[in-house]
Parts: C-alpha cells; sequence; structure tokens
C-alpha cells in the first residue's frame, strides 16, 4: 500500500506529472484570463486550494527524490544547490501570499496620506443598533464562471445579523425600476479629482465618496464632512457642514451657499464641495436600484463588478446590490431593518500604515515634441512620528522608498497631473525569494563546469561518437559559393517624363539631404534617411522605388509631390480593392492619384474606411483590415507630400522641444523666425530646381546648410551628434538583418546536404567545404553583432525591446549556440543556420515593424536588459534544439538495414548534442524568468503577477524540465521518445513568444486591436511535424537507445 502510494504521489514519474498538470493548469489560465477576466483566473486556478495543493505535493515530491537520489554526496552537491533553490522560492512566494499584502496609495499634490487602499476586494459590514456597533469583514475572490455563495453573521445583542450571497454580476451597471412599493431615489453625477461617475441613492441611504458622505433622508449621525439631502413639503433641500459653491448649467453663475444652512437642491445646477463636485440628475418617487449586466462596448463605458446579497435582521430582510471590486475604493451603503442599520461595502479597505507620506510636488517629464511621457517622479516627504523621523524622498520609475517593511513604488498619475498614485507592498517573503533567486542563478551555471555533471558527460560521450565517426572515413566535396543578397527594388512605373525628373535629383546632394534630422511623432530626433526608410517600408514594403535611393525619394516628395502622386509605389495586395481601384489584378503597385476619382476628385477608398472603421475590431473581417490597413499607408503617402512628417524646425524656447514641419512653423512661430524659414525653404527649393536644369548642385547643397545650421542653432537640447547621424545613416544603408537571411539559409542548406551525404556515403570527403561553409557562417555571425551593437548605438537602448529587436536578437543567440555546440558536427551547424535565417525571414513579414523607437518609462532598467537578453537567448538554444531533434526523426524516417549503424550513431550524437542545446535554453529561460520577477519587484512591488507572458514563459520552463528529466523514467528514456519530446517543447515557446504577444492580452503584449491572423503556413508545419513522428516511428526500434 505504501508502495502504491509513493509511486503515485512520491515517485519521479509523479513528479513528471505533477509538472505536466501545474504547466497545463497555468497555461489554461491563461485564456481564461483572457476571456473573463484577471479576477477568474484567480478563483479558478492561481487563488484556488486545489492549485496550492499541487504546489505542495511537487515540493514534498521534490524534497523526496533529493533524498532518494543522494544528491548531497560529492560531485551532485551543485545540482542539490539549485534543486534546493526552488524550495527557498516556494517558501518565499508562501510568506508573500499569506503573510504579505499590497494595495496603492493615492496622493494629491499638498496632501498627506497614512493608509492605503488593499488590493484585494473585502466585503466590509458594520452593524449598529442603539448604542451597539460591530464591524466585520471577509475577504471575497468572485469571478465570472465559479460563484461562491456564503454567509457572514454577525452577532448582535438584538439578534444575528446575516449577509448572505445571491449573486454576482460582472461588468455590471446600476439601474432604476419603478417600483409601487419602493423608496425615493435619486439620481446624481459627482466627480472627484477628475474622475466621475454616475450614483443612485435611495431614502434613509448613504454613500461615502473621498471622504465625504451624501445621505439621503437619512436620521442617524454622520460624522465628517458631509451632505444631507431631504425632502420637505414636497421639495428636496440639502444641507453641508461645508461652504458649498453652486453653479447653474444654464446661465454659468455661481452663487456661495453658507454651511450648515438649508439650500435647495436643485437639477441641473453644479454643487461644489471642497473637491467634490455634484450634480442632480433625476429623482424618482417611488422605485428601486438593482444591478443589470451591460454591454462593454456600450457608449465606451466599462461597468463595475456588482455583489448582490440579502441582509436579514431581526426577521426582515432587503436586497443590497454592492458595486466595486479587487482594488477600487469600497463604497458603503446603508440598509435600514426595523432599529438595526447595516452598512455594507464590496472593494479595497483602507489598511493605515504606522508613517504618513506627503506629496509635495508630481513631475512629469515627457520626449521631446511628443505627448509621450518619458518618466515621471513624485517629490514625498516621509512622516514617521513615532521614529521621530521627517526626511524628504523622490519616488521614480525603478527607484522606490522603503520604510518599516514597506515598499513605495511609482505606478501611476491623475489624468490633470496634481496627483500620484503610488503602489505598496509589505512582504516578508522577498529576502527568501531573492535568496532562491541567487542559489538557482549559482547553482544552475555552475553546474555546467561541474565534471560530474551531467552536461559535461554527454560532451565526453560526444568526443568518444565524433572518434568513432572519423574513424568511419571522410573526404572532400568542392562546391562553389555564390550569394547575391541585393535589396529588392520596385520595378519603374509611372510617366516617362516624371520617372525622368524624379531621377534626375543628384544622389550624393539626396544623401545629404538625408542626413538633415527630423522629429517623429513619438519625439525621436532622427535623419530623413531613417523616416523615409520606414515609410517605404509600410508604404512599399521595398527599400528602392524607380531604382532611387531611398534619399532622392524624400527629397523629391518634398519638392515635386505633384510628380510623386503619379507614381505607382504604393503596395495593393487585396484582390477586392484591385478591382475598387480599376487596376490589373496582376499589378502590385498603385499611384496615390488612382484612389481619387478623376471626375469628382473624391477619394475612392471613403464608403468603405467608413464602413470598416465603423465595426468594431472582433467584427472586422479581412477586406475591412485591408483597407484600414491601406488607407493608413495612403495617409503616410499623403503627409510625405504635404511636408507633415518633416518637421525640420526646432521652436525656440519650447518647455518640450517641440519641432515643426514647414506648414506648422509659418503658423505657430514668431513672425521673424517663419520669416526666416519661409526664406529659407524658398532658397533651397529655387537652388534645387535650378540644379535639375543645370546640374550644378553646388547651390542647392549651401541652401541644405542654413537648414542643417539652423537646426544645430535651435535643437542643441535634444539634437544627436555628428558621429551618431552619420551612424544611424551607415546602420540604414547596410540592411545587415534582411541580407543575413539568404547568407545563413544558403550556408545551413550548402552544410544539410554535405552532412546526409556524409552519412548515406561515409566515403565522401567533405571537411573543406564544410570548413570554407562553416567560416561563412562564422563571417555572418560577427557581422550580425557588428549590426546588433550598432542598432544599440543608435537607439540608445538594448537591441530586444520590441518584438523585431527580441527576433534579430534571437537569431543571434540561435547562432552563437550551434557554434559552441557544432565542433565536428556540421549537421548542428546546418540546423542553425536554417533556423537563423527563418527567425529573420519572419522578422521581416509585414507584421513586424521594425522601426527604432523610443522606451516608456518602466522600461528604462538595467534588470530589464539582463532579463530580456537571456530570456530571448533561450529562445535561439531551444528552437535549435527543436530542429535537431526534428532532422533525428528525419534520419529515422530514411533509416534502412544498410544504414542503420551509421544512423543510430548519428542519431545519437543530435541527441546528445540537442540535450547539451536544450539544458543551456532550459537555465537561461530559467534564470531569465526569475530575474524579471527582480525587474517587475524593483520597478513596480510585485514579482510574479501571472501576466500572460510570464505565465507562459514558466509553462515553457516546466516543459523542458519534464524533457530533460525523462532519461530518468524507465520505459520513457528512449532516444525516439526524447526527441519527439524536444522538438514538440518548442510549441511552448512559440505560445510564449508569438502566441501571448499577439493572441492574449497581457503587459507584454505588443499587439493592438484585433489580434493577427494565424498565419496558413502554421497548419502545414503542425501537419508535417506529425507526418514525420509517424513516419519515423516505424523504424524507432532501430534506432533506439537511452538517452
Amino acid at each position: 500500500m505504501l508502495k502504491i502510494l509513493f509511486d503515485i504521489f512520491l515517485s519521479m514519474r509523479a513528479m513528471l506529472v505533477f509538472l505536466i498538470i501545474f504547466a497545463f493548469a497555468v497555461a489554461t489560465a491563461t485564456f481564461i484570463e483572457n476571456d473573463f477576466g484577471t479576477e477568474t483566473a484567480k478563483a479558478v486556478v492561481y487563488n484556488a486550494r486545489w492549485f496550492e495543493l499541487l504546489l505542495a505535493l511537487l515540493a514534498v515530491n521534490l524534497i523526496v527524490n533529493l533524498v532518494r537520489h543522494k544528491l548531497w554526496r560529492k560531485g551532485k552537491r551543485l545540482s542539490l544547490l539549485f534543486h534546493v533553490a526552488f524550495l527557498f522560492i516556494f517558501v518565499g512566494a508562501g510568506l508573500t501570499r499569506y503573510v504579505g499584502h499590497e494595495g496603492t496609495m493615492h496622493i494629491r499634490e499638498g496632501g498627506t496620506s497614512g493608509y492605503i487602499n488593499s488590493d484585494n476586494a473585502f466585503l466590509q459590514i458594520r452593524a449598529r443598533n442603539g448604542g451597539e456597533e460591530k464591524y466585520a469583514e471577509r475577504p471575497l475572490l468572485l469571478s465570472a464562471i465559479s460563484h461562491k455563495s456564503f454567509m457572514e453573521t454577525v452577532p448582535m445583542a438584538t439578534g444575528e445579523i446575516k449577509v448572505r450571497y445571491k449573486d454576482f454580476i460582472v461588468n455590471a451597471g446600476q439601474t432604476v425600476v419603478a417600483d409601487e412599493n419602493g423608496r425615493p431615489i435619486l439620481s446624481m453625477m459627482i466627480s472627484h479629482q477628475g474622475q466621475s461617475r454616475n450614483i443612485f441613492l435611495a431614502e434613509h441611504d448613504f454613500i461615502q465618496s473621498s471622504f465625504t458622505t451624501i445621505s439621503f433622508n437619512y436620521d442617524q449621525r454622520v460624522v465628517g464632512t458631509h451632505v444631507k439631502i431631504f425632502t420637505e413639503d414636497g421639495g428636496l433641500y440639502f444641507i453641508a457642514n461645508q461652504a458649498v459653491q453652486q453653479m447653474s448649467m444654464a446661465d454659468q453663475t455661481t452663487t456661495d451657499l453658507a454651511a450648515n444652512e438649508k439650500h435647495e437642491f436643485e437639477a441641473l445646477t453644479l454643487y461644489t464641495l471642497g473637491n467634490l463636485n455634484l450634480v442632480l440628475r433625476d429623482y424618482l418617487e417611488k422605485g428601486r436600484i438593482k444591478a443589470a449586466p451591460i454591454e462593454s462596448h456600450a457608449n465606451n463605458n466599462q461597468g463595475v463588478n456588482a455583489l448582490i446579497v440579502d441582509v436579514q435582521a431581526g426577521g426582515q430582510s432587503q436586497e443590497v446590490s454592492l458595486f466595486g471590486g479587487r482594488g477600487m475604493s469600497a463604497e458603503f451603503q446603508s440598509v435600514r431593518l426595523g432599529n438595526t442599520t447595516v452598512d455594507l461595502a464590496y472593494g479595497s479597505k483602507q489598511v493605515p500604515v504606522p508613517f504618513s507620506i506627503q506629496l509635495d510636488d508630481f513631475i512629469i517629464e515627457r520626449y521631446p515634441g511628443s505627448n509621450s511621457p518619458s518618466s515621471f517622479e513624485s517629490k514625498v516627504v516621509l512622516i514617521d512620528r513615532e521614529k521621530g523621523i521627517e526626511q524628504p524622498y523622490r519616488i521614480y520609475m525603478n527607484h522606490i522608498l522603503q520604510h518599516r517593511g514597506y515598499r513605495f513604488f511609482q505606478s501611476s498619475y491623475d489624468q490633470d497631473e496634481l496627483g500620484t498614485i503610488l503602489s505598496v507592498s509589505y512582504d516578508p517573503g522577498t529576502a527568501v525569494s531573492y535568496i532562491g533567486y541567487l542559489l538557482l542563478a549559482f547553482g544552475l551555471f555552475a553546474n555546467l563546469l561541474n565534471k560530474k555533471s551531467r552536461f559535461q558527460l554527454l560532451g565526453k560521450l560526444l568526443r568518444k561518437m565524433q572518434a568513432e565517426r572519423a574513424a568511419i572515413g571522410s573526404a572532400a566535396v568542392l562546391l562553389a559559393l555564390v550569394l547575391l543578397a541585393q535589396p529588392t527594388v520596385a520595378a519603374p512605373e509611372g510617366p516617362d517624363d516624371a520617372v525622368r525628373l524624379l531621377q534626375s535629383y543628384n544622389l550624393r546632394h539626396s544623401k545629404l539631404f538625408g542626413q538633415l534630422l527630423v522629429q517623429d511623432m513619438q519625439g525621436r530626433i532622427k535623419p530623413i534617411d531613417t523616416m523615409i526608410d520606414e515609410v517605404l517600408n509600410k508604404v512599399s514594403r521595398k527599400n528602392r522605388v524607380l531604382g532611387l535611393h531611398r534619399d532622392q525619394v524624400a527629397l523629391g516628395m518634398f519638392l515635386s509631390p505633384d510628380q510623386w502622386q503619379r507614381m505607382r509605389f504604393i503596395k495593393v495586395s487585396n484582390p477586392d480593392l484591385k478591382t475598387i481601384l480599376g487596376i490589373e489584378a496582376d499589378r502590385k503597385f498603385a499611384s496615390f492619384s488612382e484612389f481619387f476619382d478623376p471626375h469628382t476628385n473624391g477619394y475612392i477608398l471613403s464608403p468603405y474606411i467608413d464602413a470598416a472603421t465603423r465595426k468594431k475590431p472582433a467584427a472586422q473581417n479581412k477586406f475591412d483590415k485591408a483597407v484600414i490597413k491601406l488607407d493608413e499607408h495612403l495617409n503616410i503617402a499623403y503627409m510625405m507630400f504635404t511636408g507633415q512628417l518633416l518637421r525640420l524646425f526646432p521652436m525656440q524656447n519650447d518647455a518640450n522641444n517641440t519641432w515643426l514641419s514647414f506648414t506648422d512653423a509659418m503658423h505657430q512661430m514668431p513672425e521673424t523666425e517663419s520669416a526666416a524659414i519661409n526664406q529659407m525653404i524658398t532658397h533651397y527649393a529655387s537652388a534645387v530646381s535650378s540644379a535639375l536644369q543645370t546640374n550644378d548642385w553646388a547651390h542647392a547643397t549651401q541652401a541644405l546648410s542654413e537648414i542643417k545650421n539652423y537646426q544645430e542653432t535651435h535643437g542643441t537640447a535634444v539634437i544627436p551628434s555628428e558621429t551618431h547621424r552619420k551612424a544611424e545613416v551607415f546602420f540604414n544603408g547596410l540592411d545587415i538583418f534582411s541580407r543575413l537571411v539568404l547568407l545563413y539559409l544558403f550556408a545551413g542548406l550548402i552544410l544539410l546536404v554535405l552532412a546526409f551525404a556524409k552519412i548515406l556515403k561515409p566515403s565522401l570527403k567533405t571537411d573543406i567545404p564544410v570548413r570554407i561553409v562553416t567560416a561563412l557562417m562564422f563571417v555572418g555571425f560577427a557581422i550580425h553583432v557588428f549590426g546588433l551593437a550598432l542598432r544599440w548605438y543608435v537607439s540608445g537602448h538594448a537591441p530586444w525591446s520590441n518584438a523585431y529587436e527580441s527576433m534579430i536578437y534571437i537569431a543571434f543567440a540561435t547562432v552563437l549556440a550551434g557554434l559552441l555546440f557544432s565542433r565536428n558536427a556540421p549537421m548542428t551547424l546546418a540546423a542553425t543556420g536554417i533556423l537563423a535565417s527563418l527567425i529573420l525571414f519572419v522578422a521581416h513579414l509585414s507584421w513586424m515593424d521594425p522601426q527604432i523607437t523610443n522606451l516608456v518609462p518602466v522600461l528604462k532598467s538595467y534588470w530589464l536588459v539582463i532579463h530580456v537578453s537571456m530570456i530571448t537567448a533561450s529562445y535561439g538554444f531551444l528552437g535549435l534544439g527543436s530542429l535537431l531533434a526534428f532532422i533525428a526523426l528525419l534520419l529515422y524516417v530514411v533509416m534502412t538495414k544498410n544504414n542503420r549503424a551509421r544512423i543510430t550513431l548519428a542519431i545519437k550524437e543530435l541527441s546528445y548534442i540537442n540535450e547539451r542545446t536544450l539544458t543551456i535554453g532550459l537555465i537561461f529561460i530559467s534564470v531569465g524568468n526569475f530575474l524579471g520577477a527582480v525587474w517587475a519587484n524593483e520597478s513596480w512591488g510585485r514579482y510574479w503577477g501571472w501576466d500572460p507572458k510570464e505565465t507562459w514563459a514558466l509553462v515553457t520552463i516546466l516543459i523542458y524540465a519534464v524533457v530533460i528529466h525523462l532519461r530518468l523514467i524507465p520505459k520513457m528514456n528512449g532516444l525516439f521518445l526524447y526527441n519527439v519530446a524536444a522538438m514538440s517543447a518548442f510549441s511552448s515557446v512559440v505560445m510564449t513568444y508569438f502566441g501571448v504577444n499577439y493572441y492574449l492580452s497581457g503587459l507584454h503584449s505588443y499587439a493592438k486591436g484585433d489580434p493577427v491572423p494565424i498565419p496558413s503556413f502554421v497548419y502545414y508545419s503542425v501537419a508535417t511535424v506529425l507526418a514525420v513522428i509517424v513516419l519515423a516511428s516505424r523504424n524507432r526500434k532501430y534506432g533506439e537507445g537511452q538517452s
């Protein structure tokens, strides 16, 4: 019996089963969160008791297996170290979950706060009867698909008060229904610190909002700031204990109303009490307030959750709808049952802290010429009377305030920028978790160097195999290496005279024009060369048009827009759009003028774009999306023709360092400045016009230098150095990463052919061609490294901050992994080249944007650089492992009786290389993921929040941990199963990178609007993989061996 229980719960097989269940559970939770919200995912999975039990079983199982495999013995102690690290992380997470708490602190400038609003939601109950008062609270985690009924009892001398769960409505709104047995109800709108909402207040009830109590015919004593509304002789009146300002919304006249006096409460009149604004909208003499679900897209109004409860006291009961939830300030509603008054609230509760924070100033900095925040900070004073402390601090992103176990982080701010929102955490588990992270990182990396580790053992086995393979024989095959990687060019299309004119723009002068600086819409200062490269990438999907250099295109669009409007350079792919525009089905490009009716000059796409944009994103079909995208491209072209994108001129003495286009400068700059700019542009246009006739560009170059001097004189605060400018133009011209696609693909295919030829015919001599192609791979890798370094310098941040950058970095890590593990193994390097080529190819698809952008404030962290670099590097190693496994399965397919020995040896070699590759990948993604937790904790105070990206990274870790540990399970330690698992496991990486980024909601998502459709090649790829597995399984018994 004990053995059966041991096998079920504490064996290594059970461990792997638990890991798979763990991975499946959290993966499912990400889809639950996407469809039903974070609260539902927490209620069903993350905070559920069964999930806690699963984690506890994993911890106990780990301890038992550490003892069972005697990892304390010499040679295994480093393995023991990083496995024990997971126990530290488990204990730290437990302390965080059960002892720690978190919330937010909202402070206005000049204000002070000594409490936080809890992150968790509570049902709060206050009961009063005569002189007796009782308080009770219950933490709640309610969701859309798992309603947990409950009943809370509050004992009183006069009898128990029972609050019973009745219903829970997600995304609910308040509504009033007429009821002959109902009570008088007020409909009001209240606003506080820029946030407004509608409320309903029934007779004998009150609500509390921002420390102000608003009551209606309420006869109980109210403490603090209050507005008492009451009926008298059929009219509505109010008394406030503070002075009120009244403003008529009809004629905007204002009147000051004295405190503690009766005043008429009029509809459509604004009453201001301190920071609180109040407007009476309607009055219903007999009605009932109830909660009802609302459409989330209705009037763009998102509702809040509603908890419906039945309150019972003294033989009476009443239904109450409580609006609120996690992270929302609780607002009390009052119920009168006989002589008992019950106040109820659902939402965050106020948790006092043993000190207070005063906000002196909130500062927000923006990128030059943009509304995008560059950074924001709170200048505060820490006031601790008990400790005798009154000390100023600055809190900003990645720079926190710590005091008495509490940590304050800059989280957000009020819309009027006069208040700050600080996230607050009290977490005794942080230190324990950090110890676990440190032990994990040290143990994993140190174990790679351990001579008795599995990683080193595999290295010895590989060297032995390569010696055996060398004994079989080798010879040389000579191949010609030809690499053509010229940039693609859109065919010259358009009227001959216009084409000749546009081709007359001098290339050398155009490149000087391309070095002029512009400010983009996000505030980044960059050369025109960069801007036109981005424009052509979007509009034409080409980097040359009419055979012209991109700078010639930019100059021509600026000074000869009429001619360019007749050129066919706007990419049109959708066949229906081609029909609408009246262009040939086989034509790929259209001119700007072809989008306008020649008779009416009306925009041809106007009715289609109107119809498409009126639809919800989820309802837009393929044609709608094509119309919207083409319309965007057309607007970009229009902004080039009108010069709106060419923001060339810095505004003098502008606090935000805004640059203006020529047209905007004429309207927004002082008369003397606008006149000077007008003269510069006129002079330059005239000089270029003359140069087009005479081919003498000296005067044009001199006129261009005037514009450059103006920029350098008035834009010194934000202008990059000359070296930086030239480096960016140089980087654009190299087009490194798109050229590397062919280089890596060519090298990979050649090596793949050589490797298979060697396996099938051992007498072939392939050493020389293998060395030549390997050298080519090293050259490509060196160019790749140079390109990354140059992009880092040009952008000013590490080149893995968006989808495109992370892809080119993954390709770099893939090639690095291949070069590290490809010694005497051309098959490995072949897989490396093909995979790197594929990754770079995907990076240059139309939905990947290579544009260099500014960073949002939270991404300006050294922790981010380390975290993202390790995570994305792991994708390269894991991807290479998947491709090696696929090649190993192909070897199973081609295995025959005659080549069985050679194929078996090759499969073992690939499998051992694969395992070493996956080991590195697993280490990188594990350490990188937990370093991301450190970054998150140091940035906003939560090192694990079950965001879909971090959750799927955890899923990947769990799945690859299962793959690596398969060798320890009897009957599951064969090479065939290992390679199937290693290949299939990469699907978790694909989901982590693409699925989360483009299909799930979360902090890490790159997607905007509707998700990218699943490409058809994905289905073909899955079908191919399944077919290879089936075909390979026929020969699995021949190539089988222990992994």
